[in-house]
């Protein structure tokens, strides 16, 4: 009876040893989630990330628009001082004091209309008088100039000339050594200068070199 009680007791230990063995398997502390490596907010959208200086995101030191630190939108580019990522037609963020103006110039800018040259004789405006030929981006064409007062100047009509800006030219003006050419509205069309006799060479407001001549 004894060897039995023994057996059956040694046969619970056994068991005993063989659960708490089980329940132990897997049983250590959990891995930890690794944080994110930029803020969230409580609505969950990605803040900027601020950048130590020569550091960028990748832990790389160096130049560029992270020498002097700075702060990273989501998307891990560099904000400007106006709140709005770099732009960069290269695809490559601008260096430290990059004038943004300038580097994204304004398609619709009005090129800048050449000053007459150096010693460019005065114009009078009774030599102007009468039909010139005029002609400008392979378009020639008829030009009468009047001194008839008009928007902006004097009187000018062209014939032949199809569209603008030669087909536009409604009136004519002087400024110096400088024969300006405008619409219906008095808007500046062309400037010429006088290159020889007869004959006056310039620029147009797209920038297209324009010839009156006779």
């Amino acid at each position: 009876m004894n060897q039995a009680a023994s057996i059956a007791a040694v046969l619970c230990l056994g068991a005993l040893a063989a659960g708490c063995s089980r329940f132990d398997y897997g049983g250590g502390p959990a891995p930890a989630v690794s944080a994110p490596r930029q803020p969230v907010s409580e609505g969950g959208a990605l803040q900027p990330l601020v950048v130590a200086p020569n550091q960028d995101p990748a832990g790389r030191y160096g130049s560029g628009p992270y020498a002097s630190g700075g702060t990273l939108g989501p998307d891990g580019r560099p904000i400007g001082a106006d709140g709005q990522p770099y732009y960069n037609p290269n695809g490559q963020p601008p260096q430290p004091g990059t004038d943004m103006a300038s580097a994204n110039p304004g398609d619709g800018a009005a090129p800048t209309q050449p000053a007459p040259p150096a010693g460019a004789p005065e114009i009078g405006r009774t030599e102007l008088l009468g039909g010139w030929t005029i002609a400008s981006g392979g378009n020639a064409c008829k030009l009468f100039m009047t001194l008839t007062t008009w928007s902006g100047g004097y009187r000018a009509n062209t014939q032949g000339c199809g569209g603008p800006p030669l087909g536009a030219i409604s009136a004519w003006d002087l400024n110096g050594s400088q024969i300006i050419l405008k619409d219906g509205d008095g808007t500046q069309l062309a400037t010429l200068y006088k290159s020889g006799t007869e004959r006056y060479d310039g620029r147009t407001g797209s920038g297209q070199p324009i010839t009156v001549s006779r």
